[in-house]
């Protein structure tokens, strides 16, 4: 365990007031709780990835194959008139004119780099989640390889999201 991880946990037992050790924490915190009222950083995450949220955890970060990635791809593709080579996706995203993304105006995108979030809500019902948007109509072409699917959104204006986008 990273120290910073070792310090955050005994933040967590001095704030929750919990009678346990850094080792007995996994098991007396309510990971629920946990999960949807602390700010909890990444390598915090991370390091228990397997408790917080539990099951709802599982779906958000299910994994799905290359077979799988590229049939939904296909299907999302179809559905939204997009091209998809066999290796990338071309879809879209908006950008204001200084090439900030509608979610954060702190990061800035350039063409031809590329972008990948370090985590990417497999959950389609999730509309607003982790992971970067794309869409079938935008004023920034991306390109999606095959390996940074993530999900289709059940949403009407056809959002996906992904782990990572060419700009």
């Amino acid at each position: 365990m990273k120290k910073t991880v070792e310090n955050e946990v005994k933040a967590l037992i001095k704030t929750l007031k919990l009678d346990c050790s850094v080792k007995e924490f996994k098991d007396k915190v309510d990971w629920y709780w946990i999960s949807e009222r602390q700010k909890l950083s990444e390598d915090f995450i991370r390091e228990f990835k397997d408790e917080v949220n539990g099951p709802i955890n599982r779906q958000i970060h299910a994994d799905k194959t290359m077979a799988q990635k590229r049939k939904e791809i296909k299907a999302y593709a179809k559905k939204h008139g997009l091209k998809f080579d066999g290796k990338f996706l071309y879809a879209f995203r908006n950008h204001d004119f200084t090439g900030r993304g509608a979610f954060n105006k702190a990061i800035f995108y350039e063409a031809g780099k590329y972008y990948r979030d370090w985590h990417c809500d497999m959950r389609e019902s999730e509309e607003n989640s982790f992971g970067l948007g794309i869409w079938p109509k935008g004023n920034t072409p991306v390109r999606v390889a095959v390996e940074d699917w993530g999900v289709a959104v059940n949403r009407q204006d056809g959002k996906a999201r992904v782990w990572g986008f060419y700009g």
